[in-house]
């Protein structure tokens, strides 16, 4: 990847480079695969699990052997180039070798951790992996604690986060904090499935909690320094209610580009806001109510965005069976757009036809789980296309074993960049800086041999980071300085004669690349 950076001149640096710069960090993030592996527990009690693997056109599925079923919280995290870093079922941790991490079991410790036992935290879309802005080894999973322990059936009460370093041990990682609270949920209060998107400058995440006892949305920015707030907004259509239940089960999603929020309230409606990535606040709500297949009492009701956001797909359980929409995102009237892309005409336990959880792919197609044991996964080939051109197809996707079960993972769109133009785009507006004052880093001495300095006048308060690789891409050292002293150097006694490449990030955004020769 690094040997095809653009390598630019600095002293004749213009606007063009410029550009070409911030479409060269663009073409970094859609080149991230953290979701790029998908973890699918089999029966509870059956000792092998399935994955989805979308390094592969088409999708290749594959039978593994997994330390964890996930028949509720589904979580994982890949490396950049699609390799599985580290999973959760929302009672543990474990990493790529299958090994439960140091410090790693006991997340969500309480009375449901130890109800459910190995089948996993009973949570569907109940916690994600975020890799701390500005770092290269600190990850952070934020996970749905259920806190009543008398209650009919668990539901999410307060948002947790643990921190993991991938450094430790020899990369295998370890949990250096855990089941730290940042909302506490009560019998007033009480907070369901946290969702993320990126901030407008393309670093930071916004973290959006809902409490499902009224219209109140709770948001936190996480950014290089830790995590700040809770803000909370008032938007949208739940009205306030003292039934802890009532509103127990949703599923929400941002669109791919996170300009808009969609949430489904189990047996109520789903509604639709616009989401300014820059404040993290909502807007211009819309109300969706079905109407060709009014949904039953025991409705099942899940949402996904088509790729560009156009289309609105949502599951329900109807009066005629399982059902299949679809709404147009950009009619004045949403819910008089509906189209009934498929209604399932049977349901039985080894399923022939339901429908309950959808995922966008990085292939672009959407996919359809039952949410029981199933053989087979529905999948909406082209999602971008009005109605039936949508081109559905039921239990499109066979699985070469039976009963493949569990929930769909969560993630948010790690490759989503920068809003350009936002105005609140800071770390653009840093770089821009950097490059129209024409300041940048001197790299000396240049051939090197014992050591080589990274020096610049200029100030900075972001994280710095310098990537040392060799001829064929692989990293062979990384420097960080959080305070910046005027320079960084590496040493090179352990690296062999040649031609290398380095990088300089300010806060995770590439400044500067060029070539470095090591001689003896």
């Amino acid at each position: 990847m690094y040997l095809n950076m653009l390598y630019f001149s600095y002293n004749i640096l213009s606007m063009k480079h410029l550009h070409l710069l911030l479409l060269l960090f663009a073409s970094q993030l859609s080149a991230q695969k953290q979701d790029y592996l998908w973890l699918i527990s089999h029966s509870y009690g059956q000792p092998n699990g399935t994955q989805l693997n979308f390094n592969h056109d088409p999708v290749q599925i594959d039978v593994v052997q997994r330390k964890l079923h996930m028949t509720g919280t589904n979580a994982s995290i890949c490396d950049e180039n699609g390799n599985l870093l580290l999973y959760s079922n929302g009672r543990s941790i474990a990493n790529f070798e299958e090994e439960i991490i140091e410090n790693g079991d006991s997340i969500n410790y309480g009375f449901w951790y130890d109800n459910f036992g190995d089948a996993g935290y009973p949570v569907w879309q109940g916690a994600f992996f975020i890799q701390k802005p500005g770092s290269e080894n600190l990850y952070y999973l934020f996970h749905m604690y259920v806190g009543f322990e008398n209650g009919p059936v668990p539901v999410p009460m307060s948002l947790w986060y643990s921190v993991i370093d991938m450094e430790a041990n020899n990369g295998k990682g370890k949990v250096v904090e855990k089941n730290i609270p940042l909302l506490e949920g009560g019998e007033e209060i009480n907070f369901t499935q946290a969702t993320s998107v990126r901030h407008a400058n393309g670093r930071d995440w916004w973290i959006i909690v809902p409490n499902r006892m009224g219209p109140q949305y709770y948001r936190f920015l996480f950014t290089p320094n830790g995590i700040d707030g809770p803000w909370v907004q008032e938007v949208g259509f739940l009205e306030a209610t003292t039934d802890f239940y009532i509103y127990s089960v949703a599923n929400r999603r941002f669109s791919p580009d996170g300009s808009m929020f969609a949430e489904n309230i189990l047996q109520h409606f789903t509604q639709l806001f616009d989401f300014d990535r820059c404040t993290g606040l909502f807007s211009n709500p819309r109300l969706i109510m079905q109407t060709s297949n009014p949904p039953l009492s025991i409705a099942i009701g899940h949402v996904v965005f088509s790729p560009s956001g156009k289309y609105l797909y949502v599951t329900a359980a109807t009066n005629n069976g399982p059902s299949l929409f679809q709404y147009s995102t950009e009619s004045n009237d949403i819910s008089s757009s509906e189209v009934l892309i498929y209604n399932c005409p049977v349901m039985n336990q080894v399923t022939e036809c339901a429908f309950s959880s959808m995922l966008l792919a990085p292939d672009g197609k959407i996919y359809l789980n039952e949410g029981i044991d199933s053989t087979s996964y529905s999948i909406i080939h082209e999602p971008d296309k009005p109605g039936l051109d949508c081109n559905f197809e039921l239990n499109d996707l066979v699985f070469p074993v039976a009963y493949p079960s569990g929930s769909f993972p969560y993630w948010p769109n790690y490759r989503l960049g920068a809003l350009e133009g936002s105005g609140c785009d800071t770390i653009v507006s840093k770089i821009t800086d950097i490059f129209l004052k024409k300041e940048t880093f001197d790299v000396y001495p240049n051939p090197a041999s014992d050591k080589v300095f990274f020096a610049s006048p200029m100030t900075f308060t972001g994280m710095i980071s310098i990537k040392l690789l060799n001829s064929t891409g692989q990293l062979v050292s990384v420097m960080a300085q959080a305070q910046w002293g005027g320079s960084i150097s590496i040493p090179l006694q352990q690296a062999a004669p040649g031609l290398y490449f380095y990088e300089i990030d300010i806060d995770g955004v590439a400044v500067q690349q060029g070539k470095l020769v090591v001689v003896r």
